[in-house]
């Protein structure tokens, strides 16, 4: 009998991508005699078998189900039974794409013990994920006790001596962390492996780092749990090597990274977050504080945790008083007179964000670098041109740096400006520490800095044009043959630099396609708006019909595939502009104003992360908010002012205004005013026996995603508190059996951002379930309810408004993933508030049975709320971005 070479052992879990595990292995150019399948199959589904059947006439496969034993065992003893020379593990959700692979494999895997190959993960459009941090960049051989930050962490990609897997198991109280732990057990035995950069497994299984589609995130065993777990089990070394303290950090950074700035999951209470950095404490103490550091100065992990969390992790490991000093450029800092780092001064930065120009004016808005290590009290910012110093001014526009939403650190942020005609030739930033004098270097972190990272980098505007120089901005007069000049040399630049030059001769191309098309729309006011893009009728499109019949030149951008589109296009096509396409980017780039509904507005236009880069020096509009929903909660991570450079913002009450003068907003008083929303011109009720059950969505139980593509389903929803709340709720008894009564239909509307989970819900034939991103129409729907159940949703304040009944839903299970900022529920709401079924049930039939009736202090509430309750906003609105221009342009 023919030697087995390789033992596949495979793991099921579902039968969705099976046949591609089986299929790329059978199209191997090998002898198939010479490899084994052991598939474990933990799926109980009886498909999984006849899938297997159909295979093994063409490969040996031996099947083994999870019936009587657990799923970890039954991969214990395939280890054991196996006959190969060589083992590898993959799951249903993998497949190799090189059908040679085996072939390549056999020359490496008889010389070495460990092989690696690249993994790469595609998600359910297709879209390509390589998590490069965690590869080598080459095909090497890796010595890990010389080189640990050149680590391949997916056990998956790795196929491994049966001589040297024979001692080792898999352990099942680490959960679904024990892949991760056996590949530690299995380096600790060779701490040498060979990397097949050209070689790839395909994992449908999001990498830990990939934070808005990775599952594992949203379970609690994956905290505090799993670190004690851990640190009792790394205990066990007297010394741990580098490269295994630099899997500790990783473990540690995946679990913060899911949850950082406005990632916060909302799987642990703010009590648990405190306990999981309590358990963190010990884990991290395991590690030296040079490796937490080395990121700090030469970038050489495997992955690129925030630097302000390594250096709070440091002070966690250490604390106790620091003293400062700075020495040929470098920052020295010492805890309990130990010095642990120096950092090189002259690669610390000043982050701009924006850069406007008013009136002969040049404004800065900033952030420093030196926030991630120094206290505010340690140094001082200036700024220099020509031969004036100037301190720079303090400003809080969202500042905190948060995890499990809990602000651990803030950024220095600043603000300054400069006038044009007494700026000779360079703007510098200086920062001033224990008497030391050292320059920043100049980092644009946004498309509204104007610049971007490059030498070549240039703002034309007005008759000026400045030129980013990396420690300092040059400011020069504009001229036709220096613009020429620079156009030329930024391209050129752009496009020796790049990876992917086809992608780059595209934007090169819109560059001069909008200077062609320049002085045909210099003069055309061009306005652009949008709503979610895959559907219309928001804010909007509101302004958008109202200011094409007062002759504005404006457009809207919406997807093609939306419900919305053809209805648009048919209406007027010239104005119904198709996103991502040509005419939509180079009417931003051409654009005046852009009448903003949603954050990230470059996105809007089409321009992702990388183009974005190339269009900043051209990309100059108004960003007026005109809201999707009312600015009542703490959001300003997004709805501050430099998120998106937002010039003007349009309001629907005086809470809103009071909530967004807090100093983290960073709007003056001249930058907002009382209009009322767009869409509020349509809320004229044509109530109904409608009742409405509409709740927000929560982002600890949907797939994050960019806002303006619809969220794909979440197979860990049903096992949410939401889902069971609002499925048991809907389904009722006594409620339907009220609403038949009375007479009344009984809708279920799924936020967009939980319509994909729309097929998780039990039906019955009584309440109707609609999801939002569908052909539903919100005028008609809000119009036509006579009451609305919601929890923290916008639509609240359409339905209140309205002046109709609205009922509360707050469970303690579910609470807001946002704080509450200018409503208290209590005191301002514009209902009563339930805490559980019984008693929203209770309230519910008792609106029924008296014909829904709002009761009059939630009606003097809605009052005293809003600035008006007419059906002119669109009209105020516009009068005031009217008189914005008109004094912009004084």
């Amino acid at each position: 009998m023919e030697e087995i070479k390789y033992s596949i052992v495979m793991l099921v879990n579902n039968t969705g991508n099976l046949d591609n595990a089986l299929e790329s292995i059978s199209k191997q150019k090998y002898d198939k005699k010479k490899i084994e399948i052991i598939v474990v199959d933990n799926s109980d589904d009886k498909k999984v078998k006849k899938i297997i059947d159909d295979y093994d006439i063409m490969l040996n496969i031996k099947y083994r189900s999870n019936h009587n034993k657990d799923y970890i065992e039954l991969l214990n003893d395939a280890i054991k039974e196996s006959k190969g020379t060589t083992i590898t593990f993959i799951d249903d959700q993998n497949y190799y794409k090189d059908n040679k692979l085996f072939s390549n494999l056999e020359y490496l895997t008889n010389k070495y013990d460990l092989v690696s190959i690249k993994s790469e993960y595609y998600d359910s459009d297709n879209n390509k994920f390589v998590d490069y941090k965690m590869m080598p960049g080459a095909s090497m051989k890796i010595e890990l006790e010389d080189n640990p930050y050149n680590l391949s962490l997916n056990l998956n990609s790795y196929f491994i001596s049966a001589d040297l897997i024979k001692d080792i198991k898999f352990n099942s109280i680490f959960n679904d962390e024990y892949k991760i732990v056996f590949l530690i057990n299995l380096l600790e035995k060779c701490s040498m492996y060979y990397f097949l950069k050209n070689s790839v497994i395909v994992t449908n299984e999001p990498f830990e780092t990939n934070t808005s589609k990775n599952s594992i995130q949203y379970n609690k065993w994956w905290y505090t749990e799993s670190i004690n777990k851990l640190t009792d089990y790394f205990s066990k070394y007297e010394s741990i090597p580098a490269y295994i303290q630099e899997i500790i950090v990783y473990i540690v950074y995946t679990k913060i990274n899911c949850n950082i700035y406005d990632r916060n999951k909302g799987v642990l209470t703010k009590e648990e977050s405190l306990e999981f950095f309590a358990s963190l404490d010990k884990l991290i103490s395991l590690v030296d504080k040079n490796l937490l550091l080395r990121d700090l100065k030469d970038g050489l992990h495997i992955f690129n945790m925030q630097r302000w969390v390594r250096y709070l992790l440091l002070e966690r490991q250490m604390p106790g008083k620091r003293n400062i000093s700075v020495k040929d450029n470098k920052i020295y800092i010492d805890v309990n007179s130990s010095k642990i780092s120096d950092f090189d001064i002259e690669c610390e930065q000043v982050n701009v964000f924006a850069i406007n120009y008013k009136k002969g004016k040049l404004y800065f808005d900033c952030s420093t670098s030196l926030s991630d290590l120094l206290k505010d009290n340690e140094f001082e910012i200036y700024i220099k041109y020509g031969d004036k110093k100037v301190s720079v001014e303090r400003s809080y526009f969202y500042p905190l740096l948060k995890i499990f939403g809990k602000t651990y650190s803030e950024k220095y942020c600043f603000k300054f400006s400069v006038d044009i005609s007494e700026v000779k030739s360079d703007i510098k930033v200086y920062a001033f520490i224990n008497g030391n004098e050292v320059p920043l270097i100049f980092n644009y972190s946004k498309v509204q800095a104007r610049l971007c990272n490059s030498k070549r980098s240039f703002w034309h505007y007005k008759d000026f044009v400045l030129y980013n120089k990396v420690d300092h901005i040059e400011v020069k007069k504009a001229s036709r043959g220096k613009l020429i000049l620079s156009e030329i040399l930024f391209d050129f630049s752009k496009l020796k630099n790049c990876n992917n030059k086809f992608r780059i001769l595209k934007l090169i191309f819109l560059r001069m396609l909008y200077y062609i098309t320049r002085p045909y729309y210099k003069n055309k006011h061009v306005w652009l708006t949008w709503d979610k893009l895959y559907k219309a009728g928001d804010n909007g499109e509101y302004m958008y019909q109202y200011c094409m019949k007062q002759k504005r030149n404006i457009y809207y951008i919406v997807k093609k595939d939306s419900p919305d589109y053809e209805r648009l296009h048919k209406q007027n096509r010239k104005r119904c502009v198709v996103f991502n396409s040509l005419k939509a980017k180079l009417l931003s780039l051409h654009s005046e104003a852009i009448l903003d509904t949603h954050a990230n507005v470059i996105s809007y236009c089409g321009f992702d992360g990388i183009s974005r880069h190339l269009v900043c020096g051209l990309f100059n509009p108004e960003i007026i908010c005109i809201q999707h929903g009312l600015t009542i909660q703490k959001i300003a991570q997004y709805q501050n002012r430099l998120f998106d450079n937002i010039k003007y913002y349009c309001c629907a009450s005086q809470y809103e205004i009071d909530n967004i003068k807090q100093p983290m907003y960073d709007y003056s008083e001249n930058q907002m005013s009382l209009t009322g929303l767009a869409r509020y011109d349509g809320l004229k009720s044509k109530e109904e026996k409608i009742i409405l059950i509409t709740p927000t969505w929560r982002r600890n139980v949907v797939n994050s995603s960019v806002a303006y593509i619809k969220k794909k389903h979440n197979d860990n929803f049903k096992n949410s508190d939401y889902f069971s709340i609002y499925n048991s709720l809907i389904n009722n008894n006594k409620l339907i059996e009220c609403a038949k009564k009375n007479g009344y239909k009984i809708i279920y509307l799924l936020h967009p951002a939980m319509s994909g989970q729309l097929e998780d819900f039990t039906r019955n034939d009584y309440v109707e379930i609609i999801p939002a991103t569908g052909n539903v129409n919100y005028e008609d729907i809000l119009t036509r309810s006579a009451l609305m159940v919601t929890d923290y949703s916008g639509v609240q304040f359409d339905f209140a408004y309205q002046r109709k009944v609205l009922i509360y839903y707050h469970p303690d299970a579910l609470p807001p993933h946002y704080d509450d900022g200018g409503l208290e529920y209590e005191t301002m709401g514009f209902g009563p508030i339930c805490k559980n079924e019984e008693q929203i049930v209770n309230e519910l039939c008792d609106n029924m049975n008296n014909g829904c009736k709002i009761a009059s202090k939630y009606k003097q509430r809605a009052d005293n709320f809003f600035a008006y309750d007419d059906f002119n906003n669109c009209k105020r609105i516009l009068d005031k971005i009217d008189e914005y221009f008109q004094e912009i342009n004084e």
